[in-house]
């Protein structure tokens, strides 16, 4: 019967689905967070080896005597130091695009998370005949607060 205790279980049950998929976006946010903090993290570690590989290639240059043993053995250093830091630069463009696909997912869900936002009153229309309003308001302050904590973090 409409209004009887049936629906309201119901509609408890579409507000709880409701809350559930808004908190699995926000944790999947969270998530992407940690792991966009974990990359620029390894981007900056990326770019300080290449700094110590290039500070130690002018370190050696400069103590170069000029024997010819000591010139065969800077170049074949030179050289390694070299391919270390072209492993180094594209580890570190890599973790550049890495970087750039987190942050676009993370503008995806922080878009879906305000589309979210955004489509709770149109959710409050459908099911306001039969939630008493107060119980709904006060869910429905919840999910906003939860939500807005989310896309401020």
């Amino acid at each position: 019967a409409p209004g009887g205790p049936d629906s309201h279980s119901e509609e408890d049950a579409m507000i709880e689905l409701a809350t559930q998929a808004i908190r699995q976006v926000a944790m999947a946010m969270a998530e992407t967070q940690v792991a966009l903090e974990e990359e620029v993290r390894a981007v900056a570690e990326a770019q300080e080896h290449e700094a110590a590989a290039l500070r130690a290639v002018e370190d050696r240059k400069a103590a170069m005597a000029g024997e010819r043993d000591r010139f065969d053995n800077f170049n074949a250093q030179l050289d390694e130091m070299q391919r270390a830091s072209d492993a180094a630069v594209q580890r570190y463009n890599q973790k550049q695009a890495e970087c750039r696909t987190l942050a676009e997912r993370e503008a995806r869900l922080r878009a879906n998370l305000a589309q979210s936002l955004a489509l709770l009153p149109a959710y409050r229309n459908l099911v306001e005949p039969s939630c008493p309003r107060e119980k709904f308001e006060q869910h429905l302050a919840s999910v906003r607060t939860f939500i807005r904590e989310r896309l401020a973090a």
